[in-house]
């Protein structure tokens, strides 16, 4: 039995804490990786092995929320604490990789944590006056007349997914000719998309290059995933002429 003591103000708030540490193991859920933590009646500190597939604190314990009494996390920046409890009004939401929380739990159970999915960034590039029609289906062109004011595509594409995931991509784009650097742009991208079977979404970044003069030139670009630091670049090359 250990006992932790907070003051709060002019109160001084005891917590008893009765845990035992469990196994956190990796195993295959249908065909996602996932880990289990065991969690014992009585209080527990636990963290999250993983990134979680969905980090919404409902969605993480919903196949043990029958035996949660609350769940307790504390804010070192802040100083402060927030909390969860199944049926009342909370104002702790989610549970995330490398941060700790307090769980109390009615009976001893298994949590089982599914694990984001790794994506892989399909990067392609566009130099187009017209729009893509179909998936894979662009209207390539390697050079533009000077003064060109038709659409210029970057487009890259995130396929191989298996849920609704959450992405959080950086571009960077470069256009360049003979050593120097005549466009530079960093840009960061963030949404949900749905899954869709055998499918892959496409976001594109559209760049204005009117005003370069007539020479030869090279784009480069660098996608990066933010949350699983996966990255991918492409170049491709252009002529603007009179």
């Amino acid at each position: 039995m250990k006992t932790k003591f907070r003051r709060l103000g002019s109160m001084i708030l005891i917590i008893l804490i009765s845990m035992s540490i469990g196994d956190i193991s990796p195993k295959s859920v249908q065909g996602s990786t996932a880990s289990e933590i065991v969690l014992f009646e009585g209080w527990n500190l636990i963290g999250l092995p993983c990134i979680p597939e969905d980090p919404s604190i409902e969605v993480i314990l919903s196949d043990i929320l029958d035996n949660v009494e609350s769940v307790w996390a504390f804010d070192g920046e802040t100083d402060t604490w927030s909390s969860y409890s199944p049926g009342a009004p909370s104002d702790l939401t989610e549970m995330v990789e490398d941060k700790g929380y307090w769980i109390k739990m009615k009976a001893n159970v298994i949590l089982t944590i599914l694990e984001y999915e790794r994506k892989t960034l399909k990067i392609v590039m566009v130099e187009t006056g017209i729009e893509w029609r179909d998936a894979g289906d662009y209207d390539l062109q390697d050079s533009f007349p000077k003064g060109y004011d038709g659409d210029f595509f970057v487009i890259y594409e995130i396929e191989e997914h298996y849920h609704e995931l959450i992405y959080r991509v950086s571009m960077d784009i470069y256009i360049v000719s003979e050593g120097t650097i005549y466009f530079a742009e960093h840009w960061i991208d963030e949404g949900t998309y749905p899954y869709e079977d055998d499918w892959f979404h496409s976001f594109y970044y559209p760049v204005d290059i009117q005003w370069l003069s007539n020479n030869f030139y090279t784009v480069i670009v660098t996608v990066t995933d933010l949350i699983t630091g996966e990255s991918n670049s492409k170049s491709n090359s252009f002529t603007i002429t009179l």
